[in-house]
């Protein structure tokens, strides 16, 4: 996985996501010791890389 940068140049992008799905996320989040946005980031690096995401 790629070293993530300084994401203060990064423009926000709003994500609508149903309640209990968001809630999920937020859980797995706090299990990883991790933000929301840092999570679903590592969550598509993986993806994109080809590899299963270790806490879906």
């Amino acid at each position: 996985m790629q070293t993530r940068t300084k994401t203060g140049h990064i423009k926000p992008f709003g994500l609508r996501m149903p309640d209990d799905l968001k809630k999920w996320a937020m859980e797995q989040a706090e299990r990883d010791r991790s933000s929301l946005n840092a999570w679903l980031l590592r969550l598509l690096d993986e993806k994109r890389e080809g590899r299963s995401a270790q806490t879906a």
